[in-house]
């Protein structure tokens, strides 16, 4: 079993931090960083029983809570069972735990793929989502800069899985702003040219 959190304190009331998760894949997303990673798209609004994903990665919703909570149930790729979640959580007045968490129980080949592929451009996608969600809120030095003069300090994650090649804690480095070349593919994107097959 596989369960990944992330999680960040938010300098900002709950109904600020809510609204970045109510904007997941519209026009106007404010918490996902579309700009250097596939966007989420899904088929229709914000809603139960909409489906889509980003990349190759592919869900549908299967809970939401206006202001506080969606959670996406995988499909694909193969042997992903499980989901996974956004939560604000309210701490203050002006202080919001903005939480992902993943939880999978992985089969097949997803056994190899979640933590040899899947799961470094997981921790890094979901640490640039917070990172973008403190820029939105203005709740750190250097909101108006880059992400990496925003927070250039590791953050430390947390994750427990049986799974090969998995440990309890694990540090973060901020990955690279350099774009590497991908024939055929989106340029500046930080996604593989292709997933390994499955």
């Amino acid at each position: 079993m596989v369960y990944n959190i992330h999680q960040r304190d938010i300098a900002a009331p709950s109904n600020e931090v809510g609204e970045l998760i109510d904007s997941l894949a519209s026009k106007n997303d404010r918490l996902w960083p579309r700009s250097e990673w596939p966007a989420m798209r899904l088929d229709g609004p914000l809603s139960i029983g909409a489906a889509g994903g980003h990349g190759p990665v592919r869900y549908f919703v299967t809970a939401y809570e206006l202001g506080r909570r969606i959670e996406f149930q995988f499909t694909g790729p193969s042997g992903f069972n499980g989901h996974h979640s956004f939560t604000a959580t309210s701490l203050t007045d002006n202080s919001t735990l903005l939480r992902h968490e993943l939880s999978i129980s992985p089969s097949g080949t997803a056994r190899l793929t979640w933590p040899i592929f899947f799961r470094p451009m997981h921790d890094a996608l979901i640490e640039e989502c917070l990172d973008r969600a403190e820029r939105q809120c203005g709740s750190c030095q250097g909101a108006r800069g880059t992400l990496d003069e925003a927070r250039p300090e590791p953050r430390e994650v947390r994750a427990s899985s049986s799974a090969p090649g998995d440990t309890g804690v694990c540090r973060l480095s901020r990955p690279g702003r350099s774009r590497a070349a991908c024939p055929g593919g989106s340029r500046g994107s930080r996604w593989p040219c292709a997933p390994p097959p499955t």
